[in-house]
């Protein structure tokens, strides 16, 4: 099926402006079908019986174009070209391309996102709330195969009827089903991958059947993908910084006090398989003209194995010539008597995460009434997590290591001497293990009643009213383990010279040096091959005589969350001295309750506590659009929001790291963050595919909460490094007021007035500016932080060519330098990511009418991405992902 888009000729301001970037006359397009396929073979657009015919990748941007302008609140969208395809491979990765969103990536793949700086965001399928299985009870969206969404919605000013819990924005995931398709429809895609990292092959598939029957009545939809992908990530590591007053830093031979040294060097390799199962599924059925019935479910299998091996260098202040910058960090020198630990992981991260909905529509004459429930699940099982044994050289066992970060190079230049040979196993002895899992099960139940009256008086063109109940419940603990050398020698130490090599572990081999080096294309003198090889935990744990690690009692929370929500809101379309004027006001009433369950220290004993709250909000909003001609719009946008904080925040245990002795908790007693935001909105559709928009906001937001970070005492602990029981955690407290403000450009143009064959050429461009200002200092500078996650500047640059049966996209994004982690000064202080690029592109070709080879390439730079505590040059970490390549077909009959 293909889109159809009048052509009319607009007059006015916006036409003569047109006219002289063009030459042609601009088009009012009518709204797009997406719920239509689109794996129409022409990819260009068509002139039938005076239509523009737009296909392919035009008409999926015309498709989320349209759906912005009919919208009446700041809204931008994302519509797959095909079905079953995004423009990229991860749903994150095509949020990065929307003005005003930011995401972070996890080992190459987009994870999380922020609206306009802020975290606490609402993430719907189909409407409804997405439970996810992370800590905070929110859904990652890189657990979903995005074989399976048709668009995505993401709403930057809320309307009374909208969910409340959003302080930065709402993100709608829509499926596709099974009465907006022809009969029959089947889809089918298969792609190979390949990592130039791993240098594995992996796979991705999917497959979409939708199917009518009893009259076109009823219709079913089933919709599957598996993912299998092959993935390698690359780190150095500094782990962090610590302040030091026993180096001589100038040479003077007296030591300086508060200098920051290194903790460690770190090489480490992680080389990962992930699995998506992802299943969606829906029956619709319009028994009359006045009813409709709806049932969909999805749901997401995420499983990632990987086999992380380390090469630790931990330093002291033993020093021969050190060397400081003029932020007083240590940057060369000399270090004597180093451990160096040779490491192999085995690492789980799992879940699971189910929803199902279903929906009644009523509507006759001038009433509807809409009836929808749902259920959601997210839970993470009790093996996922990280093991190791920790190794140590056997005593006897020297090194010495010499760096310079002062070299100018991408790594430092570093290099190890020993009076041993650091890539024997035997050389070294197993100090303890180590094994820390996540118990997350997460949980929630909805309802909601929603009735519309088409009023049609005067300029009030209907009211909506509605009620909402939701139950949410965040249940999780963490299994935290360190047994000692005596523990594991009086099991394994076979020679009974209480020294066991990991020769006497079976469980434990090391297999030689790495086959390649690490960080290829990176300047720096490193050892970049070290010692390699792998761990099997559940063997380890049967050989030792034990079944899993022990649950820390200050880890386990529950949290619950009760809400109810009425609202009434008025639809409004008027003229005013001639200007057609549409929108709407209303407000929204909650009402919370709110428990926070789990067990605190008090002296030498764990006791259990609850925290109980409840509160009340109102949340008025108000929405005005003016259509100035028949391609300017200009949208006016207020309301007042309010989000629960991290279900995690509020626990009242916490997480600690037997390692570091450091950890985080959270914190029952935290407010609700409520904003105030304020939206303008300029808009210009100057042709098809096109549009010109640009976007001011400003949001207030009382109550930031800022992190403080307490000593405290967890019993029960035996940390193998002697440091005892004592612990720093980190948690939130009530703040003070903050604000985010900045503006939104979005360009997007179809050149379709070029001459043949430059007419298949398009472009999207977007830049966002973003300033915040939060009450949170930074312990080493005593200035403010900004928000954690947000970029002062962001865009994103877009090519696309489709013409016969050749379409291609190239995107870059680039994102300027952020705040990762709030640390304190003793750690060298706050973590900063440095400026990120990406570059992806994608290119297919139409065999037939039905069948589509496509090539999709991710991270082509391969640029690292650069972290560092305090100031730019502290370098704290150097990240790389691999070049990631997808090849394959697509069908569509």
């Amino acid at each position: 099926m293909i889109f159809r888009a009048r052509l009319l000729v607009s007059t006015g301001t916006a036409s003569l402006m047109l006219l002289m970037l063009t030459g042609q006359a601009a088009a009012q397009v009518t709204p797009a079908d997406d719920t239509s396929p689109a794996d129409a073979p022409q990819a260009e657009a068509q002139t039938v019986d005076d239509d523009i015919v737009v296909t392919g990748i035009r008409r999926s941007i015309q498709a989320a174009i349209d759906t912005k302008r009919d919208a009446v609140g700041i809204v931008d969208s994302i519509s797959a070209q095909d079905i079953g395809k995004l423009p990229d491979q991860n749903v994150v990765d095509s949020l990065s391309r929307i003005p005003g969103l930011q995401i972070t990536r996890f080992r190459g793949e987009g994870a999380d996102f922020t609206i306009r700086g802020i975290s606490l965001n609402n993430t719907l399928i189909n409407g409804r709330t997405f439970i996810g299985a992370n800590a905070g009870s929110s859904a990652r969206l890189d657990v979903i195969a995005s074989d399976i969404i048709a668009g995505v919605d993401v709403y930057k000013s809320p309307t009374a009827d909208q969910i409340e819990g959003a302080l930065g924005g709402t993100v709608d995931l829509r499926t596709k089903r099974p009465l907006d398709l022809p009969d029959g429809t089947v889809a089918l895609r298969a792609q190979g991958q390949y990592g130039d990292l791993n240098r594995n092959l992996g796979f991705r598939g999917s497959a979409l059947y939708s199917t009518r029957f009893g009259g076109d009545k009823l219709g079913l939809l089933v919709n599957v993908a598996y993912q299998a992908l092959e993935t390698e990530q690359q780190r150095f590591e500094v782990a962090n910084y610590t302040r030091v007053s026993d180096i001589d830093g100038t040479g003077d031979g007296v030591n300086d006090a508060n200098l920051f040294r290194p903790a460690r060097l770190q090489l480490i390799r992680v080389p990962r398989r992930v699995e998506r199962l992802t299943f969606n599924g829906s029956f619709q059925a319009k028994p009359t003209d006045e009813l409709e019935l709806l049932l969909e479910g999805t749901y997401n299998k995420f499983e990632a194995k990987g086999r992380p091996v380390h090469q630790q260098i931990l330093l002291n202040s033993n020093d021969v010539g050190a060397r400081i910058d003029d932020a007083r960090t240590v940057v060369s020198g000399t270090f004597n008597g180093v451990t160096l630990r040779p490491l192999v992981f085995e690492e789980e991260d799992e879940s699971d995460v189910f929803q199902i909905g279903s929906r009644a529509i009523w509507e006759k004459d001038r009433l509807k009434i809409v009836a929808d429930g749902s259920y959601g699940r997210g839970e993470s099982p009790i093996d996922a997590g990280t093991f190791t044994f920790v190794i140590a050289p056997r005593p006897g066992r020297t090194a010495n290591v010499t760096y310079d970060f002062a070299a100018g190079t991408d790594l430092p230049n570093y290099a190890l001497t020993s009076n041993f040979d650091i890539n024997d196993p035997e050389q070294y002895r197993v100090a303890s293990i180590s094994e820390n899992s996540n118990i997350i099960n997460n949980e929630g139940y909805a309802g909601r009643l929603d009735l519309t009256y088409d009023a049609a008086w005067g300029p009030l063109a209907s009211f909506d009213f509605g009620y909402r109940h939701e139950d949410r419940s965040f249940d999780t603990a963490r299994r935290v383990q360190a047994i000692t050398l005596p523990e594991i020698a009086a099991v394994a130490d076979a020679n009974r010279d209480g020294s066991v090599t990991p020769g006497e572990i079976p469980a434990l081999s090391y297999t030689g040096l790495l086959d390649r080096g690490v960080f290829p294309g990176s300047s720096g003198d490193f050892p970049s091959r070290y010692l390699t090889g792998r761990v099997d935990a559940s063997a380890a744990r049967s050989s030792l005589g034990y079944e899993a690690s022990p649950i820390s009692p200050t880890s386990v929370s529950q949290v619950t969350l009760t809400t109810n929500a009425i609202y009434a809101k008025a639809n409004l379309k008027f003229d005013l001295l001639g200007v057609p004027m549409r929108g709407n006001v209303g407000a929204r009433y909650i009402w919370t309750s709110r428990s926070s369950s789990g067990n605190v220290v008090s002296g030498a004993q764990v006791l259990p506590v609850t925290f109980s709250t409840d509160y009340t909000d109102f949340l008025p909003s108000a929405t005005l659009v003016a259509d100035l001609t028949d391609t300017l719009v200009l949208r006016l946008s207020a309301a007042r929001v309010v989000a629960s904080p991290p279900l995690s925040d509020l626990s009242a245990g916490s997480a600690v790291s037997i390692v570091s002795n450091t950890g985080t908790g959270g914190n029952p007693l935290l407010d609700p963050y409520r904003a105030e935001q304020a939206d303008l909105s300029v808009e210009w559709y100057f042709a098809n595919a096109s549009l010109l928009a640009v976007s001011l906001f400003h949001k207030t937001v009382g109550s930031f909460t800022r992190s403080v970070v307490t000593s405290e005492t967890i019993p029960g602990f035996i940390n193998p490094n002697g440091t005892g029981n004592v612990f720093q955690i980190t948690r939130p407290e009530n703040g003070e007021d903050g604000s985010v403000s900045g503006f939104e450009v979005n360009y997007q143009h179809a050149l379709s007035f070029l001459p043949a064959p430059f007419d298949g050429l398009g472009v999207q461009a977007n830049y966002t500016y973003a300033d915040s200002s939060t009450p949170t200092p930074d312990e080493l500078t005593g200035n403010t932080l900004p928000l954690p996650n947000l970029s002062t500047h962001s865009y994103s640059l877009i090519g696309y060519y489709e013409k016969g049966a050749v379409q291609g996209r190239v995107a870059y994004t680039f994102r300027s330098d952020y705040l990762l982690a709030i640390q304190s000064a003793s750690l060298g202080g706050s973590r900063y990511v440095d400026n990120q690029t990406q570059l992806d592109a994608t290119l297919s070709y139409n065999l037939t009418d039905t069948i589509k080879l496509t090539v999709d390439g991710q991270n082509l730079l391969r640029r690292p991405e650069r972290r560092f505590d305090g100031v730019s040059s502290r370098l704290n970490s150097l990240l790389i992902d691999d070049r990631r390549f997808f090849f394959g077909f697509s069908a569509t009959f």
